[in-house]
């Protein structure tokens, strides 16, 4: 497992490559549902950690995302959490020929209100916060289950946010 975090927000990467999100508000930690990654199925495991940067303002990790029954040729996952910042910047990477539309979803079903570039939960949850989904590219959004999915296949790089805000 793998966390990033400040002092304000965290994110927790399982070994399973479910994403979950923490934001500190009112002297607790609170968390999201989690959320998974997939392209044609889930990704089912983190192969391996690297740090690419770390200082006080910035840290960003390079996690390697194996499918089922994969065991080498990861697809990646960069993820940078700036100091104060309540959102995780985000870029995937196919590897080789494993090209396809990519997803992001609430592992719970969520209900959306669509914003600007993503979808954000509509409903605080009981200790008030939402979370978000943001992109950089064209994405059919389900607002009853709470997912974005790429409209076409990402064959270089998709950029993505995750974030949590407090109502």
């Amino acid at each position: 497992a793998v966390r990033i975090q400040n002092a304000n927000f965290r994110l927790d990467v399982s070994s399973a490559a479910a994403i979950t999100l923490g934001i500190y508000h009112d002297g607790a930690w609170e968390s999201s549902p989690s959320f998974v990654l997939r392209r044609s199925a889930s990704f089912d495991s983190v192969g391996s950690v690297k740090i690419l940067r770390n200082d006080p303002s910035v840290v960003v990790a390079r996690l390697g995302l194996l499918a089922s029954g994969a065991t080498s040729n990861p697809c990646t996952l960069d993820i940078a959490l700036h100091r104060g910042h309540q959102t995780a910047c985000c870029v995937y990477t196919p590897s080789g020929s494993t090209t396809g539309t990519f997803s992001i979803r609430a592992s719970a079903v969520t209900a959306c209100t669509a914003v600007t570039g993503g979808i954000e939960q509509t409903t605080a949850d009981a200790a008030g916060n939402k979370w978000f989904i943001l992109s950089t590219s064209a994405a059919t959004d389900d607002l009853i289950n709470g997912y974005r999915t790429t409209t076409a296949a990402v064959t270089e790089r998709e950029a993505f946010a995750l974030g949590m805000f407090s109502t």
